[in-house]
Protein backbone atom coordinates (compact mmCIF):
# COMPACT_ATOMS: atom_id res chain seq x y z
CA UNK A 1 0.00 0.00 0.00
CA UNK A 2 2.72 2.64 0.62
CA UNK A 3 4.49 1.94 -2.38
CA UNK A 4 1.68 2.22 -4.28
CA UNK A 5 0.73 5.59 -2.70
CA UNK A 6 4.41 6.76 -3.15
CA UNK A 7 4.17 5.96 -7.25
CA UNK A 8 0.84 7.48 -7.54
CA UNK A 9 1.56 10.44 -5.93
CA UNK A 10 4.92 10.49 -8.09
CA UNK A 11 2.68 10.35 -11.19
CA UNK A 12 0.89 13.01 -9.87
CA UNK A 13 3.31 15.42 -9.06
CA UNK A 14 5.08 14.80 -12.58
CA UNK A 15 2.11 15.53 -14.12
CA UNK A 16 1.34 18.88 -12.34
CA UNK A 17 5.04 19.86 -12.79
CA UNK A 18 4.64 19.46 -16.76
CA UNK A 19 1.36 21.31 -16.75
CA UNK A 20 3.18 23.94 -14.77
CA UNK A 21 6.56 24.05 -17.24
CA UNK A 22 4.12 24.23 -20.28
CA UNK A 23 2.02 27.26 -18.89
CA UNK A 24 5.10 29.25 -18.65
CA UNK A 25 6.67 28.04 -21.86
CA UNK A 26 2.81 29.65 -23.19
CA UNK A 27 3.78 32.70 -21.31
CA UNK A 28 7.19 33.01 -22.52
CA UNK A 29 5.73 32.56 -26.31
CA UNK A 30 3.26 35.31 -25.69
CA UNK A 31 6.05 37.91 -24.61
CA UNK A 32 8.75 36.57 -27.09
CA UNK A 33 6.85 35.57 -30.39
CA UNK A 34 10.39 35.76 -32.08
CA UNK A 35 11.98 33.27 -30.00
CA UNK A 36 11.10 29.73 -31.39
CA UNK A 37 11.49 26.41 -29.15
CA UNK A 38 12.90 23.45 -30.95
Amino acid sequence: MGVLFVICGTILLIICVSMLLDKNINRLEELNPDVIYD
